[in-house]
């Protein structure tokens, strides 16, 4: 990787740090912190995901058109603006604009960044940049998990705010750090696998009538929404509901992006050479045991919870890994020239779109006392995506299905 993409790579880390600290406590902080109900926290976390339906199509459009290092800049600005109004938010108003605007910011952000990391390499080292990022950035929610976990009180609201407070300054210092890369000018990497979508027979007016992206799309949102949706939001939820505090929930998180920083490279050594759908089905295989181990807490005593929510953080993670180098690689290669943005915006809605109907399916069913029976359906959903994942193979043109 050249000097350029480390570069990228830091000021990812730095922001993913803020971040560390701050996203596995959202509803946390909105209801002990702020006094919001359940029900108005949980709807302020979907707005996050709303607003990036309509925001990462803009971040794709003009990430083509004006380059996604300008747009990355103002996606982390207006990502800072939104956690700090969230540091003051004191009325129901205030929070969903906080939210909202936090949620344009991250909307604004992922594509762009994507987008320029893909410029900043040639094809053939998608798979190891976007594992790069993987790990990068989880080492800094990592670090992020720790710092929280040392620094949070559960009786201190104020601890609350100024965690989110660092998270706005990760936010702001990771803007100038962008200025120092200097982007290739007419290499590959500006280029996305042109002839594939000639073979394909892509036409470039609207990735709808790319009929191997709507598959990989509706894949990709199947994928989050009984994942990282369930992962980041009903996840410590439930875990809080059998038992265990905020503090491990912390560890849990931490011990999760830690195993992905050491396993990411492992992972893309084991898997290099064989077909990507193959890593995406045994992702999705590890997520069915680790819901497994979710369903195993609800009938063991309180003081063995706290190991098992870990031991399924960690599991999590450990699926999670086989997801870098698959997707997003999948997605850059079948962009055609000029609508590399908007595929990485595309790729980042079907994101946005799973962390709304993941949230709307638990919220539905643990009101209603089914926590059990929602994990057994996230534990189907899975064993569902084994299969989609082996059928989308059969699409992949041979030029991309190998890692």
């Amino acid at each position: 990787m050249s000097r350029q993409v480390w570069i990228l790579l830091s000021s990812d880390g730095l922001s993913a740090l803020g971040s560390g600290m701050t996203v596995p406590f959202l509803i946390v902080y909105l209801e002990s912190a702020r006094g919001f109900s359940p029900q108005m926290s949980s709807a302020m976390v979907s707005v996050i995901a709303l607003v990036g339906i309509f925001g990462n199509p803009l971040a794709g459009a003009f990430s083509d058109r004006t380059g996604p290092r300008i747009v990355l800049a103002v996606g982390l600005t207006v990502s800072a603006m939104g956690t700090l109004i969230l540091c003051l938010a004191s009325q129901l108003w205030e929070a969903f604009f906080a939210t909202a605007t936090l949620g344009l910011g991250y909307s604004l952000s992922w594509p762009s960044f994507n987008t320029l990391l893909a410029q900043l390499v040639s094809r053939k080292q998608y798979s190891l940049a976007f594992s790069l990022r993987h790990a990068t950035s989880n080492g800094g929610i990592a670090a992020g998990g720790l710092l929280s976990a040392l620094m949070l009180s559960p009786n201190n609201s104020s601890s609350f705010s100024f965690l989110y407070m660092m998270d706005a300054i990760t936010f702001l210092l990771a803007v100038p750090i962008l200025w120092l890369i200097k982007i290739p000018i007419g290499t590959e990497s500006r280029g996305t696998n042109q002839a594939a979508s000639e073979q394909r027979d892509i036409q470039n007016g609207s990735l709808l009538r790319d009929k191997l992206f709507c598959r990989l799309w509706l894949l990709t949102t199947m994928l989050v929404a009984v994942g990282f949706a369930q992962f980041n939001v009903t996840f410590p939820a439930y875990f809080l509901h059998l038992g265990a505090d905020n503090r491990i929930l912390a560890f849990a998180f931490a011990a999760a992006t830690l195993t992905a920083l050491m396993i990411q490279v492992v992972t893309l050594k084991l898997v290099y050479g064989r077909r990507r759908t193959y890593a995406m089905a045994l992702m999705c295989a590890i997520w069915a045991f680790s819901w497994t181990l979710a369903v195993a807490a609800s009938t063991v005593t309180e003081s063995r919870v706290p190991f098992l929510a870990i031991l399924c953080a960690v599991t999590f993670a450990l699926g999670e890994t086989l997801l870098a180098p698959t997707i997003s690689p999948i997605v850059n290669y079948i962009a055609p020239t000029g609508m590399q943005g908007r595929y990485n915006a595309g790729e980042a809605l079907a994101y946005s779109a799973g962390f709304v109907i993941g949230p709307l399916i638990s919220g539905f069913m643990l009101s209603r006392g089914f926590s059990v029976q929602l994990f057994g359906f996230l534990i189907g959903a899975c064993i569902l995506g084994i299969f989609l994942s082996f059928r989308l193979g059969k699409f992949l043109p041979i030029s991309i299905s190998r890692i």
